[in-house]
């Protein structure tokens, strides 16, 4: 199990008010509100900026994600009037082949998400015409996805998950990504039952979709041994372990990730209040 300190800011969301989401096994909350955020300068971020630096809010500075290069960093919007006035960050604006244009950060502290029982929730609005095989949030390489979880693209528009072993444990979250939804991807690995399940939200209702397949799923730290292991956010890394390699377009509006298996009607609650809070589909 996963352990942080107590969060530095009250309620989780750093100040910015609205959606406080469930406390309990929450290990990351992702909310790009200014007060978490540095721009290029390391100094207070303004709409337009890029971001050097991202503050989790759930710990303050005990977790954060970054990016030294400034020709990387993705950047940072104050509002959005489609999505109740909140903030997002902009990733891959002009991402082109394999590196260039890519924006993407990296995790702190060799923090990699590898409990073997985790589930991510994401408020994204995901481009339609975005690259083929590449990642969105992962701890392992681009190329193979043997170990570890990758939230990825499998064909343009699509977004899939796999834990342990891709493509035996790979799942369909999407095929046809239509944004702005609340997502979720979640897994148990380690000891059985077994699970690798995804879903979306669609009108009142969420989605689901499952793999039944347990390649590498009794595996410790989902197969993922010790390469990789810093998260990747925008970005994945190729079969060598490089990066960038790749990247897909996409805001993102928030992203909760819990350090346990959730069930169904836990994750649907969730995912109704995070399709009020941020006006989706």
């Amino acid at each position: 199990m996963i352990t942080f300190p107590t969060s530095l800011y009250a309620g989780g969301d750093s100040g910015g008010g609205g959606y406080t989401p469930p406390q309990t096994d929450l290990v990351s909350d992702w909310n790009p509100v200014a007060a978490t955020l540095q721009n290029s300068s390391s100094g207070a971020i303004a709409d337009g900026e890029v971001v050097s630096r991202w503050d989790d809010s759930k710990t303050g500075s005990s977790l954060y994600m970054d990016q030294g290069s400034n020709a990387a960093m993705p950047e940072w919007f104050e509002s959005d009037s489609n999505r109740n006035n909140k903030p997002y960050i902009r990733f891959n604006r002009n991402a082109s082949g394999s590196s260039s244009g890519v924006t993407w950060l990296q995790t702190s502290s060799q923090f990699a998400y590898d409990d073997s029982r985790m589930t991510f929730y994401l408020v994204i609005d995901y481009d339609s015409n975005t690259e083929s095989y590449t990642d969105v949030f992962t701890n392992t390489i681009d190329s193979g996805w043997d170990e570890g979880f990758s939230i990825h693209s499998q064909s343009s528009g699509s977004i899939h998950g796999s834990v342990a072993s891709w493509a035996s444990n790979d799942v369909t979250i999407k095929s046809s990504f239509s944004s702005p939804r609340v997502i979720v991807y979640k897994f148990r690995t380690g000891t059985t039952p077994y699970s690798n399940r995804g879903g979306y939200t669609f009108g009142s209702s969420v989605t689901w979709n499952s793999d039944s397949s347990t390649t590498n799923m009794n595996q410790p730290r989902q197969n993922l041994g010790s390469n990789y292991s810093r998260a990747l956010l925008g970005t994945g890394r190729n079969g060598s372990g490089n990066l960038p390699y790749y990247g897909m377009g996409f805001n993102l509006y928030r992203m909760l990730i819990y350090d346990e298996n959730h069930t169904d009607a836990e994750s649907e609650a969730i995912m109704a209040d995070l399709k009020a809070e941020y006006n989706t589909l």
